[in-house]
């Protein structure tokens, strides 16, 4: 068995490279490992950003690229939405951790 990776390379500050492994045997492919790339949905509406998951949502971090916290919130429940109302015009980063221990983050500009 012989290991290879193919590896993405993307501008994305938080995640600029992605790596997928790859097996061959005897020289054939012979799988490829899924990679996930979103856990949850997330959608900017009238009342902020809608994040609908299939896991519950532990907490929810938003962070200016200053790096201060303006936005904490537990839910405990699979959806919520975070009020950006408050939030002045400028790039922030989303950060979504769920009880299993998994998380993500996103980048995302509010410009109105």
């Amino acid at each position: 068995m012989y290991e290879s990776v193919i590896e993405i390379r993307s501008n994305d500050e938080l995640k600029p490279l992605h790596i997928i492994p790859v097996y061959f045997a005897n020289g054939i492919m012979t799988s490829i490992e899924p990679v996930t790339v979103a856990i949850s949905e997330t959608k900017l509406t009238a009342e902020g950003l809608s994040i609908t998951a299939d896991n519950a949502i532990a907490d929810i971090l938003v962070v200016d690229v200053a790096g201060r916290m303006v936005i904490r919130m537990s839910p405990g429940e699979n959806s919520a939405v975070v009020p950006v109302e408050s939030l002045g015009d400028r790039v922030y980063v989303l950060s979504v951790t769920y009880v299993d221990g998994s998380s993500e983050s996103m980048k995302f500009a509010l410009s109105r």
